[in-house]
């Protein structure tokens, strides 16, 4: 299957200048800063409690980023968002002054038009803070932190192109040459062509819906079912539209065996802004083993790195990558 889509996805490093505190879901608290940050510099009806009443939709970077709304979207008024979180992955959840904070950010389709709002957002986030409030000599503060360099990443591991600083004592911020494509992907993976298994490792907690029941363990059908939908989505909304041929997950998980899986749930809960108060955010993470018909897969698979896949994949979860032999 070919997509249209294409990806910009940045890495971001940061250093820490006032300690920040995270809870286990690292992922929340950054696009929850993120979210702020572009609320503050760019919203012109801050009076508003959500982004749906507002007739600055159709224009507005906020809408178009991490609140999107649209009432003429086919599965309700909230079209999937073109942004994804990679949180940390290190086990910390204090981070102190001198500390280099590191994450991950992923802009899909026609919303990497908006990339400069990005880049300023994660600025603006890293000056008016992030994470959990604190008391430090009388007084109430937030972690905070400097954004040191940005990269465009790759999936598959190779060297990222450097964006900021663009070079020298040149602070600015340059544009990427080119985003991640299907022409990208397909061009790595022929290199690691014919392939009799793969690996995928969840790096962060995959939660996985069938009927309305949370899977606490693997499933190839509703995984690959879950993909589908959400590139298709993304595609539809950011891409072309088209998805050509269309991607049968049923057929290709008969052509497939699960000869591993050590996946292992993950009780996790975040906070959440909207409903003001912890909501369950757990899932399952580990390594799962893929034997049979690959090829027809590999470019969902490899799509799926930068997408995620299942519940919260925006704020970090479902965040997996292949493993070649």
């Amino acid at each position: 299957m070919i997509l249209s889509l294409t990806a910009l996805p940045l890495r971001i490093y940061g250093r820490v200048t006032n300690a920040i505190l995270l809870n286990e879901h690292k992922g929340s608290a950054i696009r929850g800063a993120l979210f702020e940050a572009l609320r503050k510099r760019s919203c012109a009806r801050p009076e508003l409690a959500t982004c749906h009443p507002c007739e600055l939709v159709p224009v507005c970077p906020i809408s178009a980023l991490v609140a999107t709304v649209d009432p003429e979207w086919e599965r309700g008024s909230d079209p999937p968002r073109p942004v994804v979180i990679d949180p940390p992955l290190d086990p910390r959840t204090v981070y102190e002054p001198g500390d280099c904070l590191e994450f991950g950010l992923t802009v899909f389709g026609t919303a990497g038009r908006l990339l400069p709002y990005v880049v300023l957002a994660i600025g603006d986030a890293g000056k008016a803070g992030i994470g959990r409030r604190y008391q430090r000599d009388g007084f109430w503060t937030q972690g905070r932190f400097e954004v040191e360099r940005i990269e465009l990443a790759s999936p598959f591991g190779d060297a990222g192109e450097a964006l900021y600083p663009a070079g020298g004592d040149n602070k600015t911020f340059r544009s990427p040459r080119a985003p991640f494509s299907s022409a990208s992907v397909l061009a790595d993976l022929d290199s690691r062509r014919p392939l009799s298994s793969l690996t995928l490792e969840f790096l962060t907690p995959t939660r996985l819906v069938r009927k309305g029941e949370v899977l606490r363990r693997f499933d190839l059908l509703a995984f690959l079912q879950r993909l589908c939908e959400r590139l298709q989505a993304l595609e539809r909304r950011y891409g072309e539209g088209v998805c050509d041929p269309p991607f049968d997950a049923r057929a290709l998980a008969q052509d497939l065996t699960v000869a591993h899986d050590s996946t292992v749930w993950h009780d996790v809960r975040g906070y959440s802004s909207r409903q003001k108060q912890a909501v369950p955010v757990g899932g399952f993470t580990g390594f799962v083993t893929l034997q049979g018909e690959l090829a027809p897969l590999l470019p969902f698979l490899a799509w799926g790195q930068l997408a995620h896949v299942g519940k919260d994949a925006t704020k970090g979860n479902g965040w997996y990558r292949l493993l070649f032999d």
